[in-house]
């Protein structure tokens, strides 16, 4: 009989439908999953408020939101580009929403795919000159350097056969770069049912570093040093303070953000992992 599983935490859906969804604990503090989860989950991705399927900037949030985007984007750049392992060096971007960093990174000679199964997101990176494919099966036989997850795989009920589908198409030498909130961050335990980098029930599940510093084995990987992108930490805890309606937010939240930021340098917790996964160059 499989063992009954834990209630970690209740949390309310603040973007679209208000519905509190219950989070128990997949593998015992490591891994949480989001109980019953829409049969279709498309309802809950409004395509005028989706912040990552959009391009322009309607609201004062929405601003903030392209702003941080532009200031992670060079550096999740740089992180591709120092991963090449060939002469002509291929790249994949998975979720990769409008096609702004697919179209980033072509911007550096690199050849870049995308995967995005939002039809409406698809069009509107159309809009931009970036054709995305919809699906894995639907990608040339290509195989890549740089296969890139920016806040993705928290969306993927079966993640793990995504992952072990991704994996195929690297190249040896080649890296897997995947970027997910951190449970176990101080802005995760400050804000509790509040935190909006939980975003039931978009998010199905909720990732921390021990659970996915034993993935890679799975496969076979080598595991590199974590980064973290360190701009998330306040954009989290501005719309954190905004879901508890609390008074000063912008405020509030900068010095959440901040205390997350110095709680990661000092713990590496940060509320925004990055892992990078080496596929070995010999069996």
């Amino acid at each position: 009989m499989k063992e009954a599983q834990l209630h970690y935490i209740a949390c309310r859906d603040h973007l679209v439908s208000q519905e509190v969804f219950d989070l128990f604990e997949e593998v015992p503090g490591q891994l949480l999953r989001t109980h019953n989860p829409p049969l279709d989950p498309s309802t809950y991705y409004p395509e005028n408020t989706y912040r990552s399927h959009q391009n322009n900037a309607k609201s004062f949030m929405d601003r903030i939101y392209q702003w941080a985007k532009a200031l992670n984007t060079k550096t999740k750049v740089d992180w591709v580009l120092n991963a090449a392992v060939s002469d002509h060096p291929s790249h994949l971007d998975f979720g990769a929403g409008n096609g702004y960093f697919v179209q980033s990174v072509s911007k550096h000679g690199w050849t870049s795919y995308g995967v995005e199964p939002s039809p409406s997101a698809r069009a509107s990176a159309q809009e931009q000159g970036v054709n995305l494919f919809s699906s894995i099966s639907e990608l040339p036989e290509v195989q890549f350097d740089v296969i890139t997850l920016w806040h993705v795989l928290e969306h993927v009920p079966n993640y793990l056969e995504t992952l072990d589908q991704l994996i195929q198409k690297l190249k040896p030498g080649g890296q897997i770069i995947l970027a997910l909130p951190n449970y176990k961050s101080y802005d995760a335990h400050i804000y509790g049912t509040h935190w909006a980098a939980y975003d039931v029930p978009r998010h199905l599940w909720h990732f921390s570093s021990d659970y996915m510093d034993d993935l890679p084995s799975t496969w076979g990987m080598d595991n590199l040093p974590h980064k973290h992108l360190w701009m998330d930490a306040f954009y989290i805890a501005v719309l954190s303070e905004q879901y508890a309606q609390n008074k000063w937010s912008w405020i509030k939240g900068f010095m959440g953000g901040l205390h997350s930021h110095i709680y990661g340098r000092r713990t590496g917790q940060y509320s925004t992992m990055v892992y990078t996964w080496k596929r070995k160059t010999h069996n």
